[in-house]
């Protein structure tokens, strides 16, 4: 059973004109952290971005770490002067309550090609129970017009998987996805 209910954590809604956001207004990006409380396990994390712009968002990824959940988002080309936001949820359980609970990640390949996949293999003798996925740029920063179009476990239950394209005004950046698996013990 859960040790605790999910927590939430939201951005500050922020008017893309702002100018203390760190990238241009056309590629404004927001995340979220929620974390998991002490003497619990993060198993999941989920979040979105507000629907406050239709069109003009891009969801950038979820990425769980040991403890808490980090969702990203951004604005894609054309940008907006909307106020928007960034959920995250974090799904935890009183730690210690599911035997052998791992993380895995893996990266895609690393170029310009406007599609990429990246998979996330549980260690032997494990089963996935959740994932994530993000988007970035070798540099560190998020991949601008690209789209997470998928992140799901494999048929088989063994990981998880992330697909990634660019948008209709794709990029000659370098980008590459990375899936993340959480896995427990079979």
């Amino acid at each position: 059973s859960l040790g605790h209910p999910a927590q939430q954590k939201r951005s500050t809604r922020t008017p893309a004109t702002d100018p203390s956001r760190w990238w241009p207004r056309a590629h404004a990006t927001k995340r979220a952290i929620a974390e998991c409380p002490t003497g619990t396990d993060l198993v999941g994390v989920m979040g979105g971005v507000s629907t406050g712009a239709y069109g003009k968002l891009a969801f950038s990824g979820f990425q769980p770490s040991s403890k808490q959940g980090l969702a990203m988002g951004r604005e894609l080309a054309d940008g907006t002067t909307a106020n928007w936001s960034v959920t995250a949820h974090a799904i935890c359980m009183k730690a210690g309550s599911l035997r052998g609970l791992d993380q895995v990640l893996n990266v895609s390949s690393v170029d310009s090609s406007s599609f990429r996949s990246a998979s996330a293999p549980c260690p032997d003798g494990k089963t996935v129970i959740s994932g994530g996925a993000t988007v970035w740029n070798p540099d560190g920063t998020y991949a601008r017009e690209v789209v997470l179009s998928n992140v799901s476990p494999w048929t088989n239950g063994k990981g998880a998987y992330a697909i990634a394209s660019e948008t209709i005004n794709g990029t000659s950046n370098t980008w590459y996805a990375v899936a993340y698996a959480i896995c427990i013990s079979n």
